[in-house]
């Protein structure tokens, strides 16, 4: 029973089956992911850059130094990186760092965002995360660090597999946090109690 949980044709089947999950029921209400933050991109740039955003932003820049990351001569993915809230800082500490992001109003934003900069480089790639073909980019192995942050393009692990195949060194995945659980760990969670009998969201 336990090797099932180990099987990536059930992880397949959790994730691309469940209607329950973030990326189906967007799927189901005819939303488009990719352009689902062109209407809110100037008050998530605004949150992203006030005092609450920026002391966000340092400490999680903060862990990650703890965990043996480096920023300058660094370089870095950022996917999803909206208008730039760990771009800009990422870039001026001196890293060089390609901004995935495919909402146009976000880019804009992150391009006035990136203005000054002079202790590291930014290229914008104005296009989806899952879209993109990684080897004919040349993104396989090619970051030192790989970053996203609640990014919706990471909704399956085909998608991580995805990220992490363009990881040299390091990578982090966060997932959304409080009242609102990421789809992913509703996915789980089901899984694991079929599989074990126990039902993690009660712990």
């Amino acid at each position: 029973m336990i090797n099932e949980f180990f099987k990536e044709t059930v992880w397949k089947e959790a994730w691309k089956e469940d209607q329950q999950t973030a990326v189906n029921k967007m799927k189901k209400a005819g939303m488009d992911q990719v352009h689902h933050f062109d209407l809110r991109a100037k008050s998530f740039n605004e949150q992203a850059f006030n005092e609450e955003g920026r002391k966000r932003t340092k400490r999680i820049m903060k862990w990650l130094e703890g965990q043996g990351v480096t920023f300058k001569d660094t370089s870095i993915l950022d996917i999803g990186a909206a208008s730039g809230g760990f771009t800009v800082p990422f870039a001026e500490r001196g890293a060089e760092v390609t901004a995935v992001e495919p909402s146009l109003p976000l880019v804009e934003l992150m391009k006035e965002n990136i203005t000054g900069i002079t202790n590291g480089k930014v290229k914008i790639v104005a296009e989806p995360f899952e879209d993109i073909d990684i080897q004919a980019k040349g993104w396989g192995n090619a970051f030192d660090f790989v970053f996203v942050s609640m990014c919706p393009a990471i909704a399956d692990w085909e998608s991580v597999k995805k990220v992490l195949s363009c990881a040299r060194q390091f990578c982090y995945i966060s997932l959304s946090a409080g009242s609102r659980e990421h789809s992913l760990l509703n996915e789980i969670w089901p899984l694991h109690s079929r599989l074990f009998g126990t039902d993690l969201s009660k712990r």
